[in-house]
């Protein structure tokens, strides 16, 4: 087994575009370094002060200095058959990558962190930066923030792990499926080995503990590791670099993990599930009798103590109060229908109110009441997703042999979940095809 230690210098944290201006690869056939590689890079950017400061590379330096493109295919011959190894290798790994594609050259290593490997061989530090892995093992770096600098650095210290530990952790890094292969090294990997292979919902949460990310998964961990893959965009490598922390629930079920992601992204609004969130639904229907002494409905936006039932929309609630109309006979302007407003029909208020009255305890009275039993989050349980005329309540685990007999026993077990424009979809997909359901009518 061949590694390729590798270390790239470059003007900042997007990669492509030219953006490389050094890279130095030392390989190590498993024992010592057996072949080096060093090279500046010319781009066609100003090289920012900072980065001269930090690097001591300038402008006049690359002037003659082969392009990436120019010298692409030595230094993939060097790379191809090798694990990649770099100290934060997600980093530097996407940096070359970007390139090689530019250019069409497919590139798809094994790779080694030396943050991570060093994190396992030598537990207990406060820090695992190169500089500090250095002055803690006295590896000499006479040109720290240098390409060969730092990878001869890097190989030292990836020299001093195998000593301590030999091969079997460089292989237990390497194993398929192993947080390490691909993890970026600031995320704990007792996060990741957490993770369930059952349905759920996730959170990434960065530093101060607040949610940035939340999704849902009939397979949490493998839904997970599916958001770390290398290939992503300028604005994937920011999302993953704010990752701090993973947490999970959950759900037994499908249905409940749809249900419990998005009540969660509407109480966190986290930044990264910009095309998730919606406000929850907020349109009611209210009675109320007027100065005249006349009963009528109006949809309410907004919060209703005395809500009679909710709607995903204006239009849902619109259409219900259309059926209404036409079903009982009632004049629009008096139920809400904007429509209707210019309606200049007599009434007679106290037939109009009766009729009012029992066209809706008629209708409400045909809204479904039931409950949807699915898998619990343990095998010994069952999830319960109770609706109550039509509206979604909430969500309950209960044991696997609690027989619910009316809505009443589930009060004190429901935790509530808002209903939001989605739900009446969610619930009528499980409606429709219950498979994996048991529908219970209350």
């Amino acid at each position: 087994m061949r590694f390729a230690i590798t270390d790239i210098e470059t003007l900042g944290t997007r990669p492509g575009e030219r953006t490389i201006i050094e890279i130095a690869i030392c390989i190590h056939d498993g024992e010592k370094v057996v072949d080096r590689y060093e090279t500046l890079l010319r781009t066609d950017k100003k090289i920012p002060p900072f980065i001269v400061s930090l690097t001591g590379i300038n402008d006049a330096m690359l002037r003659h200095a082969p392009t990436f493109e120019d010298v692409a295919d030595e230094v993939f011959d060097l790379l191809k058959d090798c694990v990649f190894v770099a100290h934060n290798v997600n980093f530097d790994y996407s940096f070359i990558k970007a390139e090689l594609d530019a250019i069409g050259i497919q590139w798809k290593p094994k790779k080694l962190c030396t943050v991570r490997l060093a994190r396992k061989s030598f537990p207990g530090h406060r820090k695992y930066g190169l500089s500090s892995m250095c002055e803690f093992f006295n590896i000499p770096n006479q040109a720290a923030h240098r390409a060969m600098g730092d990878a001869q650095a890097t190989a030292i210290l990836f020299d001093k792990c195998i000593e301590e530990h030999g091969f079997e952790i460089i292989h237990e890094m390497l194993e398929h499926g192993s947080a390490d292969a691909f993890l970026p090294n600031h995320i704990p990997n007792d996060d990741f080995e957490a993770l369930p292979t059952a349905a759920g919902i996730y959170f990434f949460k960065d530093a101060k503990g607040v949610p940035i990310y939340i999704g849902k998964s009939n397979n949490i961990k493998k839904r997970v590791r599916s958001h770390f893959q290398p290939d992503g965009g300028e604005r994937q490598q920011h999302f993953l670099q704010e990752i701090a922390h993973i947490e999970f629930k959950l759900s037994g079920c499908e249905l409940v993990a749809q249900l419990m992601e998005d009540a969660a992204i509407r109480q966190h609004f986290p930044k990264y599930n910009q095309a998730q969130k919606r406000k929850a639904y907020a349109f009611h229907l209210i009675s109320f009798v007027d100065q005249k002494g006349i009963l009528r409905l109006q949809i309410s936006r907004g919060k209703a103590a005395k809500s009679l039932r909710s709607f995903p929309s204006m239009k849902a609630a619109y259409k219900w109060l259309n059926e209404l109309k036409e079903d009982f006979n009632i004049q629009g302007r008096w139920i809400g229908l904007h429509a209707y407003q210019g309606e200049a029909l007599p009434i007679e208020i106290e037939m109009h109110n009766e009729n009012l009255n029992r066209a809706l305890e008629s209708r409400l009275a045909q809204e479904p009441s039931y409950l949807i039993v699915g898998k619990g989050p343990q095998p010994e349980m069952k999830s319960l997703v109770w609706v109550q005329k039509g509206e979604l309540k909430g969500v309950a685990f209960v044991d696997s042999n609690e027989t619910i007999q009316s809505a009443e026993q589930l009060e004190d077990l429901i935790h509530p979940i808002p209903s939001s424009e989605i739900t009446p979809y969610l619930l009528r997909s499980v409606l429709e095809n219950p498979k994996g359901y048991y529908i219970k009518n209350l």
